[in-house]
């Protein structure tokens, strides 16, 4: 009998916890606030990766019309999503790692994923885009998105133009035939070097530094005077943003038997470049 009766409990308590799971999967759609009402976007939010918000994905065209976005635009062909505001677009691709607003490029990891009519992208960089802040509470499965002024300050603000050629260039130079990340990661490097004490504290001053040598390769051949692709220029851009996929790397090279190999901590390896510490 006390068997019996111990067996029952434990189906009941499997029971429990299935019929749990089951009302906790049919309610756990997240639910979005802006300025502490709720809203209703075109689709729900999606849990992508990491635990905080930066893994939180939402549809672009209708969480930028929830933000006052005049005019929407989707290109099935392209995968591409645009929102008009009132004095400055936001727009990304699905085969893109960021979004350009304002005139600038903010890195959102390329998890973009195309729908029939949308395009998901991470919400925090949706809200940097328009500077407002977003929080994700678990507990109540809910994103909380306060506005702010309503759009990120402008390109022309963050990339002075001599220092995004430059930047453009040595990236060009260096990783022009490398993916975006292996671009942005030279770029990464250079700004690096910028604020490193050790350094100079300007980027042109940075790519022709000579102290111990010529620094970079390009400046030595002169493959730093060709003119950069576009996809450089958002490279540089998205190096100057703070993307950093090397971390804090200051050196780089094409061959592993170097001095960098010899001296400095190996840190990583992307496309045909080895980054060190």
């Amino acid at each position: 009998m006390k068997k019996a009766i111990c067996t029952a409990l434990a189906i009941c308590a499997v029971l429990l916890v299935f019929v749990t799971q089951l009302s906790r999967s049919a309610g756990d759609d997240i639910q979005v606030r802006l300025n502490g009402e709720p809203v209703v976007l075109a689709r729900c939010p999606e849990r992508r990766g990491g635990e905080d918000d930066s893994g939180l994905y939402v549809p672009m065209l209708s969480f930028c019309e929830m933000m006052g976005a005049k005019t929407l635009k989707w290109d099935p062909d392209t995968g591409t999503a645009l929102c008009v505001f009132r004095d400055f677009v936001i727009d990304a691709g699905a085969d893109d790692c960021y979004l350009t607003a304002n005139g600038r490029c903010l890195y959102t990891g390329g998890m973009h994923t195309a729908l029939s009519d949308d395009l998901m992208v991470p919400a925090d960089v949706l809200c940097r885009a328009l500077d407002a802040r977003c929080r994700y509470e678990e507990d109540t499965h809910t994103l909380f998105v306060t506005e702010g002024t309503g759009r990120i300050a402008p390109g022309s603000d963050m990339y002075p133009p001599d220092d995004l050629f430059w930047l453009a260039s040595i990236i060009y130079a260096e990783a022009g035939a490398e993916s975006m990340t292996g671009k942005i990661a030279v770029g990464n490097v250079v700004m690096n070097r910028v604020r490193c004490p050790g350094f100079p504290d300007t980027i042109y001053e940075v790519i022709f530094d000579r102290n111990g040598g010529v620094q970079f390769e390009p400046v030595l051949n002169g493959t730093v005077y060709n003119t950069p692709t576009p996809e450089c220029y958002v490279a540089a851009k998205l190096a100057m943003e703070g993307t950093a996929p090397v971390g804090e790397c200051l050196f780089f090279s094409s061959i592993w038997d170097c001095w960098a190999a010899e001296t400095r901590t190996y840190y990583t390896t992307i496309g045909g470049h080895y980054f060190f510490l």
